[in-house]
């Protein structure tokens, strides 16, 4: 058993300890004098101890831990227990006095790396990968582009680079009020006023010493959820797309060529969907050329998609690279993968 195995053995036994000792109900006051919670009642931070306990994953954000503290307090119970509540709506002073409980018996950790009071890790649980971490501090963002390639199995390649994809900062935003008006219903304006934390934005290059490539753009992505860890990636079809997109992320348009040559047969229809409902003209084009021409498959949808092409423009395979003059007179694509 290594230092870090006797540490949490130790903050276990020092939370059992603070149980314990609130259930007895003897708590002072700041004015000095014991307040005693009545046999039947327990006090809020036993109550979110309580809800911690039924928290599956590792890590807690501000926002979170206000949700959960504000809902117990308006609920007034717990598990069949009722909750010491003494006034109709919470204060910011529940709050703080609840988080420095937790954080003084080791319930809750503040994570290095992020902004002081926005993250933390909970006691007894496993550590965070980067990918949890990422997906827990920003609820909008999913593994993407080389780092999907990883996960659904379409590369040998091992990204030392985390790719994220996130909303633009004006879609964040507006999806972060969604998220707080679905979580809080008619009690947002109460929660705000009581000085609870809201959901913002964290932003970070790093994580557990990884770096993170970042990018926001105003194209929504499909993902899927991976329980039970909430690590959330883009869907197999719409890491195909992105492969199109931007290469350049994704190993090289050499590499993301070789990718569709061996995968796009098994994986056709969500491929052709994703692309077929939320795919622009150039990358129909783009998918076209590359399932027809360097696939060799052949499908009903590829007719319509050709249709998308016009002549005497300047369309590109690479978005990013030169221009050349080996061209695809179908698809009116110039083959730029040099």
């Amino acid at each position: 058993m290594d230092w870090k195995d006797l540490r949490k053995c130790e903050l276990r036994l020092n939370f059992t300890r603070s149980l314990l000792t609130d259930y007895i109900g003897h708590l002072y006051t700041s004015s000095g004098r014991i307040q005693m919670a009545s046999k039947s009642s327990i006090f809020l931070r036993q109550a979110a101890t309580l809800a911690l306990s039924d928290y599956k994953l590792p890590t807690l954000t501000a926002y979170r831990l206000g949700v959960m503290l504000f809902d117990l307090y308006l609920a007034g119970e717990i598990h069949g227990k009722k909750i010491d509540v003494r006034n109709p709506l919470p204060e910011r002073r529940h709050y703080t006095q609840v988080l420095q409980f937790l954080l003084s018996y080791g319930v809750l950790n503040s994570m290095r790396g992020f902004p002081s009071g926005a993250f933390y890790t909970l006691i007894g649980r496993s550590e965070p990968t980067a990918p949890e971490l990422i997906c827990a501090v920003d609820p909008f963002a999913y593994l993407s582009h080389l780092s999907a390639m990883a996960i659904h199995g379409l590369t040998d390649r091992i990204p030392h680079t985390l790719f994220v994809s996130s909303p633009s900062p004006q879609q964040w935003r507006s999806a972060a009020n969604a998220q707080m008006r679905k979580d809080l219903g008619d009690r947002l304006k109460d929660y705000l006023e009581a000085g609870f934390p809201p959901l913002l934005r964290t932003r970070f290059d790093k994580v557990l010493g990884q770096p993170v490539q970042l990018t926001q753009s105003s194209h929504l992505g499909a993902f899927k959820k991976l329980e039970p860890n909430g690590v959330k990636v883009s869907t197999i079809g719409r890491t195909f797309l992105d492969m199109l997109r931007e290469a350049d992320l994704c190993g090289g348009i050499q590499h993301v060529l070789d990718v569709y040559k061996q995968h796009a047969k098994s994986y056709l229809p969500l491929i052709v969907g994703e692309i077929d409902q939320h795919g622009t003209d150039i990358d129909k084009v783009r998918a076209g050329y590359v399932l027809e021409e360097l696939c060799g498959l052949q499908i009903e949808t590829l007719t319509a998609w050709v249709k998308a092409a016009k002549r005497g423009g300047s369309r590109k395979l690479v978005p990013k690279n030169p221009y050349s003059s080996t061209f695809s007179k179908k698809w009116c694509l110039s083959l730029n993968t040099d």
